[in-house]
């Protein structure tokens, strides 16, 4: 067992000689081979790269403007902004070279913690940061309200990308295996290996469903006495899909994966595979271009990105998929690459640049239409919608307020 021997384990569980359990209830008794339940980011906010724990990329509650907006304001972390976590009325971003809070409100500076994070996520007044070095990456819990550090991973970890917390639980995902780790002291739980490359979970229906390299799989909670003999969740279902699948999304009645890299500058298939969440059959493929890029989700729409061709120009695309049959509902294209889709309200935000002027641009998720478009000072790759507000971070390490 990762990280706990079996007679610890069953120290810790309170088995005694006669092999009941002691001093616990059996729910809480169990911490590391029970799947956590999923949870409901709180209104306002926008806790994980992806949102939440379905990976949706979707704050239905979130009120960003319809017009034009203005920049309430702007703040300088230094160097490229990777991810953005909003809660507590701060924003946390992740850069190149430290992790840093901003009032959400007025863009100052509240705290900043000198060590790089690719991914940042924040739940119950903790705030976890990974990098995603080869060989020297690591997984850092800090106090929201100062910066201070909980506590540190440095060991074992080789390119961290995805981080989800989840009722005491952190699943990191990283370059071949997610690891499960204790949300209060980082301690590990279980790992799954799966070969090299990009890992990542989602949380839903009582399973965790990881994206990977080859298919995508299914992990569920055993028994009781699967729990005492095992050390990570068993296998429900692996399917046949993607190559290369980035991070799932549960959304509707499928779990949507899309093919291909985690940004905009890598080729691969252009498709989103859909899965039947109980049996990993697939439904549905969709292409969506010549690249797929992770997708929103919200309802029965699937929002995926990705890029084409314009004869000799490059282009983004967004594409709104039904979600039961993954049938198009609209198609709009766009004057730049598109770094992802993240959805707010009634409106679908996608950042990103490289081939175009960098910026944001709103669009209407019941048609595809323009709302408006920002120009950034570089490409614009992470977003994070909350409240009336859009936070957008650049590669040139800008963070910028619209409202």
């Amino acid at each position: 067992m990762d990280g706990l021997g079996r007679r610890d384990y069953l120290k810790g569980v309170g088995l005694g000689v006669g092999g009941g359990l002691t001093g616990t209830a059996a729910g809480s008794a169990l911490p590391g081979r029970r799947l956590p339940d999923p949870w409901d980011p709180d209104p306002g906010t926008w806790p994980t790269r992806r949102f939440g724990p379905k990976n949706a990329a979707y704050a239905s509650d979130a009120t960003p403007p319809t017009e034009s907006p203005t920049t309430a304001w702007t703040a300088t972390v230094g160097t490229e902004v990777r991810s953005l976590a909003v809660a507590d009325e701060t924003v946390f971003v992740g850069s190149d070279e430290e992790v840093v809070a901003l009032d959400a409100a007025t863009g100052s500076e509240r705290w900043r913690h000198g060590r790089d994070a690719m991914t940042v996520a924040v739940r119950d007044g903790t705030v976890f940061a990974a990098n995603d070095y080869d060989d020297s990456s690591s997984v850092r819990a800090l106090d929201a309200t100062d910066g201070s550090v909980e506590w540190s991973l440095d060991r074992g970890l080789e390119r961290c990308y995805h981080l989800l917390p989840a009722d005491g639980w952190l699943f990191v995902g990283t370059h071949g295996a997610v690891l499960a780790l204790s949300a209060d002291d980082g301690d590990v739980r279980w790992r799954f290996p799966n070969g090299l490359g990009n890992h990542a979970v989602a949380l839903a229906d009582g399973r965790a469903y990881v994206g990977q390299p080859g298919p995508p799989v299914a992990l569920e909670s055993r028994s009781l006495l699967g729990e005492l003999t095992r050390d990570r969740p068993r296998v429900a279902w692996r399917s046949r899909g993607p190559s290369f699948g980035l991070a799932p999304v549960r959304v509707g009645d499928v779990v949507v994966v899309p093919d291909g890299s985690d940004g905009p500058h890598e080729i691969n298939s252009g498709r989103l595979y859909a899965f039947d969440p109980d049996t990993g059959e697939e439904r549905w493929q969709q292409k969506v271009e010549m690249n797929a890029l992770a997708p929103a989700a919200s309802g029965d729409t699937v929002f995926a990105p990705g890029f084409t061709y314009d004869d000799v120009r490059e282009v983004g695309v967004v594409r709104a998929l039904d979600a039961r049959t993954g049938s198009v509902r609209w198609s709009t294209r766009l004057s730049r690459w598109p770094s992802g889709a993240f959805g707010a309200g009634d409106s679908l935000l996608v950042g990103g640049g490289n081939r175009g002027t960098p910026g944001v641009t709103a669009l209407d998720a019941d048609s595809g239409t323009e709302r408006w478009t920002v120009e950034t000072d570089a490409d614009a790759d992470a977003l994070a919608p909350a409240g009336d507000s859009v936070f957008a971070g650049s590669r040139a390490g800008t963070v910028y307020a619209f409202r």
